[in-house]
């Protein structure tokens, strides 16, 4: 059960959609893993998981856990 195991993959940002709940930060961000470009998938994480600055179109390393994107990275 690799899914399970902690794991990063490359990635392309597709669109970023900022957000706040009770004050907090937050970001949907839809990306396209690396080889899978044709299809799209969707994370929402708190704004100290993700690099300041976050755009679409950026090139960035998805870091995942249990099947859940736990934080991303610039590349």
């Amino acid at each position: 059960m690799t899914f399970l195991l902690p794991t990063t993959r490359g990635a392309l940002i597709r669109k970023v959609v900022p957000y706040t709940v009770h004050g907090q930060h937050h970001f949907q961000i839809f990306y396209s893993p690396a080889g899978e470009e044709e299809k799209t998938f969707s994370a929402k994480l708190g704004k100290e998981s993700v690099y300041e600055g976050v755009s679409d179109g950026d090139q960035v390393v998805i870091h995942i856990m249990m099947n859940l994107v736990t934080r991303i990275e610039k590349v």
